[in-house]
């Protein structure tokens, strides 16, 4: 960062510099997601398919994550995702907001899904239920027996350590 005060001459290194340094933020922001195999809780992959990716521009990361069930896929209970990269623990909050997702029930219904931070261990994907008077979080199988082509799609943003 260049301080300027009065009465003093800017040198070219400052600049080249200065310049570096945004340059190297572009690069970043421009450059491809990265792929991550994430660990995972009550999710048992079979010949399911799994896509995660994640893009860090300086200490903010977005993720992406997307699980499409197979014939020996299966789920139960809150679905659970590692991070990416390792979270800034001052910054979490057990059971604290930090995206938004979709649970497809192949050919029949998409709900609605939260993201929440467990403790720093990872994600929940949880199920948007209505069964009351207001919209609650609850664990990721209770709409619907999971089968072939049904799919969780959820992204999430934190503060890297």
């Amino acid at each position: 960062m260049i301080v300027f005060t009065p009465n003093t001459v800017i040198k070219s290194a400052d600049v080249n510099l200065n310049y570096d340094e945004l340059q190297t933020q572009f690069n970043t922001y421009n450059a491809a997601w990265t792929s991550w195999t994430p660990t995972r809780v009550n999710i048992t992959v079979g010949n399911g398919t799994e896509k995660a990716f994640y893009k860090q521009v300086g200490k903010t990361v977005i993720a992406r994550y997307v699980f499409t069930c197979g014939s020996t896929s299966s789920i139960g209970g809150t679905v659970r995702v590692s991070y990416p990269v390792t979270p800034n623990a001052d910054m979490l909050v057990d059971d604290m907001p930090v995206g938004y997702g979709t649970i497809l029930d192949a050919g029949n219904n998409l709900y609605s899904a939260m993201c929440f931070d467990d403790n720093g261990l990872g994600v929940n994907i949880t199920l948007i239920g209505t069964g009351g008077t207001y919209a609650v979080p609850s664990a990721t199988n209770a709409a619907f027996a999971f089968g072939t082509n049904d799919r969780i799609a959820a992204y999430f943003i934190y503060e890297a350590a």
